[in-house]
């Protein structure tokens, strides 16, 4: 069996409870509101969703840079392993040692339910396995890849794994940022950043299994807000705009180029001259081509050549 860590306890302050706000900045992260949320698939696919989401820029972005995104746990799992654990979600927390002595938190947070919706990871990673395998003292031949959630093991596992509360507050890995590229050009919309997000979807016939952070994402309505932060990228169109391009961009890997081409869009408005371009796309059939309608109006344009590779597509190339 596993060595757990140093034994620690939880203190309530007793009539102390509040519902805290989502935090406004975080580790870097400013919270955006998202404008605008369009499904880029027919919704009848059931094998595939993708969808545009606009958002207000967080800071200055580059076209070809990445969007991180800091998501939140869903709060029904939230509810879930708070009521596991038997613990109020809002009340205010503090962690001591045996001799009493405060333990100083690695984030903000004064209640259960900021510390696992804002902060800590609550779902199984093969990167987190390791942690969690020592916080709750399994050793690894009891553990399964079933479990997508912490509740999930704790459930399964309430006759032999180690709860303590003190220890999973102190101990989880915390949320880590998600990067995506963004698809839409500074030059065109610098106060706006516009990503595609396809939900990551493992789910079987018995259980639903998607993705935290592309969940997340297209569970936004518009209005809703999502700490978010830009980070630089090396991808970045060629200085001279005459330089001939070719892009390939199988499924979401689309979503950089479209910021290149409405980049283009804008050159061309403006009178600059433009080198040959073309995108190779992948994916299953016609009606699985990301931004079809715009590729369409570029093509015809001149800004780029669209040639599509279709899979499933009887008679397609």
């Amino acid at each position: 069996k596993a060595q757990g860590p140093v034994q620690q306890t939880v203190n309530f302050a007793i009539g102390a409870s509040h519902t805290a706000a989502p935090p406004a900045q975080l580790r870097g992260h400013t919270r955006c509101k998202l404008l605008e949320s369009q499904p880029l698939l027919p919704l009848s696919n059931k094998l595939r969703q993708t969808k545009k989401l606009v958002f207000e820029a967080p800071c200055a972005y580059e076209t070809g840079d990445h969007l991180s995104v800091l998501p939140e746990n869903p709060p029904a799992e939230v509810e879930r392993l708070c009521r596991i654990l038997k613990v109020d979600p809002d009340a205010e927390f503090t962690v001591v040692t045996a001799s009493q002595t405060k333990v100083r938190l690695p984030y903000p947070a004064k209640t259960v339910r900021e510390a696992f919706a804002y902060h800590l990871d609550i779902s199984v990673r093969e990167a987190s396995l390791s942690v969690l395998l020592i916080l709750l003292g399994l050793p690894k031949e009891e553990f399964s890849q079933q479990y997508w959630w912490l509740s999930d093991v704790l459930e399964a596992k309430k006759d032999t794994a180690t709860v303590n509360l003190a220890t999973l507050l102190t101990g989880l890995p915390k949320l880590h940022p998600r990067l995506y590229s963004i698809s839409s050009s500074s030059v065109v919309t610098p106060n706006t950043i516009q990503v595609t997000i396809g939900l990551v979807d493992a789910s079987t016939k018995d259980r639903e299994l998607t993705g935290l952070c592309s969940t997340y994402l297209h569970s936004l309505q518009d209005g809703d807000t999502v700490l978010l932060s830009s980070l630089r990228s090396s991808f970045k169109l060629p200085a001279d705009p005459e330089a001939p391009l070719m892009l390939v961009g199988p499924g979401t890997g689309l979503a950089p180029i479209m910021g290149f081409l409405y980049e283009r869009s804008a050159m061309q408005a403006q009178g600059t001259k433009l080198g040959p371009a073309v995108v190779y796309f992948g994916c299953r059939t016609s009606d699985e081509v990301l931004y079809a309608q715009q590729l369409k109006e570029w093509e015809a344009a001149g800004i780029v050549k669209v040639r599509t590779a279709l899979s499933r597509e009887p008679g397609a190339p």
